[in-house]
C-alpha cells in the first residue's frame, strides 16, 4: 500500500514541474526555474524557489528600500544580454540596466502596474493542495477501515 512519504514525494514532484513548465513562458536565464527543488522527509515536504518567484505571478511593486547590494542591476543586466540583441557595449548595457533599474523601483514592472496576475504559483499550489489531501484522506480511509473488525 502506498505511503504517507510516497505521496509527498509523487504531488511535489508533480507540483514542481507543473510551475516549471508555468515558468517557461518567462524563460530568460533559467535561474528560476534551476532554484525550484523539494524534499521529504516523513510526514512533511518542502518545496523551495528562488525568493523573489512570486514576482512571476503579480509582478514587481516599486522598491521601498536598497538594492540588495546591487543584486538587481547586476540581474538586469543578465537579463538584458538575453532578450535585447541591440545592446552596443558594456556602457550601453549599463546605461539601460541603470535607466530600468530606476523605472522599475519608481513605478514597478509592466505586470504590476497593468494589475495582471498570473497562476504561475497560485493555480498549481491549489491543485497540490486539493490532490494531496484527497489522496492522504484516502489512504488513511483505506488503512483504518481495513482494520474494522466487523
Amino acid at each position: 500500500m502506498e505511503q504517507v512519504e510516497q505521496i509527498l514525494e509523487s504531488e511535489l514532484t508533480e507540483l514542481e514541474n507543473d510551475i516549471k513548465s508555468r515558468i517557461k513562458t518567462y524563460y530568460a536565464t533559467g535561474r528560476t526555474e534551476k532554484s525550484l527543488s523539494h524534499k521529504v522527509s516523513g510526514f512533511s515536504g518542502i518545496l523551495e524557489g528562488a525568493t523573489y518567484i512570486e514576482t512571476l505571478e503579480r509582478g514587481r511593486p516599486p522598491a521601498r528600500g536598497g538594492d540588495s547590494k546591487g543584486a538587481f542591476l547586476a540581474n538586469l543586466k543578465e537579463w538584458i544580454r538575453v532578450r535585447w540583441k541591440d545592446v552596443k557595449d558594456e556602457k550601453d548595457l549599463e546605461r539601460k540596466a541603470k535607466f530600468l533599474k530606476w523605472y522599475i523601483n519608481k513605478y514597478g514592472n509592466k505586470k504590476f502596474r497593468n494589475g495582471e496576475k498570473d497562476d504561475v504559483l497560485s493555480k498549481p499550489i491549489a491543485d497540490f493542495t486539493e490532490q494531496i489531501s484527497q489522496r492522504i484522506s484516502d489512504l488513511y480511509l483505506i488503512q483504518i477501515t481495513n482494520n474494522l473488525n466487523l
